[in-house]
């Protein structure tokens, strides 16, 4: 990613890191020490060519958002965030809508990543 040294890349900006997973954070496999999310998201490297970000649902306390990275050893660091979404009705219907026009994008065999980088290509165009 091209982004300025001490910067967030924008599919990480505001995170928030629960209060449970503290920094610093520290591999078990090579013991490589992280001093806080920056730290994290400079020295490791994404997953499966994704950002590493995962919506995950808790029985009880809801949604959470789990990034996972690579340390450089290999190893795979999760760290357990906030859930940034709002579950406004305007923001479930952009939700849809999105999926939708991801979902036209596919039909006509656009693949998936593609699909989903256009529509957010053509809607940040479209805001003011």
């Amino acid at each position: 990613m091209d982004t300025p040294p001490g910067s967030i890349p924008s599919p990480y900006e505001g995170l928030q890191v629960t209060a449970g997973e503290l920094f610093p954070l520290t591999c078990p496999h090579c013991q490589r020490r992280f001093g806080d999310v920056k730290d994290y998201l400079s020295r490791t490297t994404p997953i499966f060519y994704s950002s590493g970000l995962m919506q995950q649902e808790q029985p009880g306390s809801g949604t959470f958002v789990l990034l996972v990275r690579n340390c450089l050893c290999g190893t795979s660091l999760a760290l357990r965030c906030q859930d940034r979404r709002s579950r406004s009705e305007d923001a479930q219907r952009r939700r849809q809508q999105f999926n939708l026009l991801v979902g036209l994008l596919r039909e006509a065999g656009v693949d998936a990543e593609a699909a989903q980088a256009e529509v957010r290509r053509l809607l940040q165009a479209r805001t003011p």
